[in-house]
């Protein structure tokens, strides 16, 4: 299908504000976990969905067909294809939604051990940054050498 860019932004710009939604129930089902994380938990997963709107306007660069910008096995490929900016503003938003789904699980943990939810969710989210790192060091082949 071919679009103006305008249109496609448009319509990105209402798939952001659809967003709202998903953030709206992770944060209910947090709420129930651990209630003082609920707003939080609402700021963050709506940070991360703007920022994978973000990462399709960016992607989208004046081009007719547009390619999807998720992570994925083939990671060169696509940020070759999608350029850098839209390509980090993917990671970025990973990392939001990696800290929301931390804040979930460790809610999870502390119905059994209060204590624990706060060194629960350091480490969830440490694993989940230091992934992201490895994947975006892989990515661009910072290890080589020029």
């Amino acid at each position: 299908m071919r679009v103006s860019r305008s249109t496609y932004i448009v319509g990105n710009v209402g798939m952001i504000l659809l967003g709202v939604i998903p953030a709206v129930l992770l944060a209910v089902m947090v709420k129930y976990l651990w209630e003082e994380m609920a707003l939080p938990t609402f700021f963050i997963s709506m940070s991360s969905w703007v920022a994978f709107g973000v990462a399709r306007i960016l992607g989208h660069d004046g081009r007719r067909d547009v390619a999807l910008t998720t992570i994925s096995a083939e990671s060169l490929k696509i940020r070759e294809s999608v350029g850098r900016p839209s390509y980090t503003a993917t990671v970025v938003g990973g990392t939001l939604l990696g800290a929301a789904l931390a804040l979930l699980i460790a809610g999870g943990i502390g119905l059994l051990w209060p204590g624990g939810r706060w060194p629960v969710f350091f480490v969830i989210l440490t694993g989940w940054i230091g992934m992201s790192a490895l994947y975006v060091r892989k990515s661009f082949d910072i290890d080589k050498e020029d």
